[in-house]
């Protein structure tokens, strides 16, 4: 599968002032974020708030922006790298085995 890139790669990559995982949550909202928006994607409002268990977040989430962050993820999702295409050949390879197998 390949190494997984750092926060800050991926910061980078999607232009993001900043990424960090779902287990910082409680962290990175308690840090001075000055009214800073969250945006997220329709799914993951719901998962975000059943996760912290929070319905009002400092700077809250921001739904109003959620077509631009869904075509952005869209946009991302779309553009391969190389071990990604390894990946998604090598699945197909195992799932045609499996079929193949299968009908025997």
């Amino acid at each position: 599968m390949g190494a997984q890139p750092s926060l800050e790669d991926l910061a980078e990559e999607y232009g993001a002032d900043a990424c960090a995982y779902t287990e910082d949550f409680d962290t990175v909202m308690a840090s001075n974020h000055n009214g800073l928006s969250i945006y997220t994607l329709p799914e993951d409002a719901q998962n975000l708030k059943e996760l912290t268990g929070k319905h009002s977040i400092s700077g809250g989430l921001n739904s109003s922006k959620s077509n631009e962050l869904a075509d952005a993820v869209s946009a991302s999702r779309a553009v391969k790298t190389d071990a990604d295409v390894a990946c998604l050949r090598h699945a197909s390879a195992v799932s045609a085995q499996a079929h193949m197998a299968m009908w025997r």
